[in-house]
Order: structure tokens, then sequence, then C-alpha cells
């Protein structure tokens, strides 16, 4: 997870930054990411680059965020 970290932290926090406006909600979806990424790498074939198939699964993170939002809404 460190060297994922390392590597693609930077570009994983500038996508989030971009969509979502809560430091909280970014540090989750980039942690929840890397955990995906870590329990899922038996299933990255390397078709994409490394970078390409965590921002994928980052996406998926931050939809899951903007749905929480809208059941939160009253």
């Amino acid at each position: 997870a460190d060297d994922l970290l390392t590597k693609h932290g930077d570009a994983l926090y500038a996508f989030a930054r971009q969509r979502l406006d809560n430091d909280d909600d970014i540090a989750d979806c980039i942690q929840e990411t890397l955990l995906a990424a870590i329990k899922g790498s038996a299933g990255f074939e390397g078709r994409s680059a490394e970078r390409t198939w965590l921002i994928g699964i980052l996406k998926f993170k931050i939809i899951d965020v903007f749905r929480r939002r809208s059941r939160e809404i009253p």
C-alpha cells in the first residue's frame, strides 16, 4: 500500500480533489481505493497502466460518496 501511495498518491488526490470538496471524503476515497487495489491485485492483468486502474477504482468510490450524500439529504 505504501508503494502504491508513494507512486500514485498525488494523482489520486488531484483526481479526487477535482470532484469532492470535503477533505475527509477525499481521504476516505483514497484509502478505500488502496484497500480495494490490494484486495483485488490478483485481478489486475496489466492491460492498462497501474495508475489508470487505480483511478478507475477511485471513480467508483467517489460515486459511492455521492450516493451516500443523496440518501442523507432530508
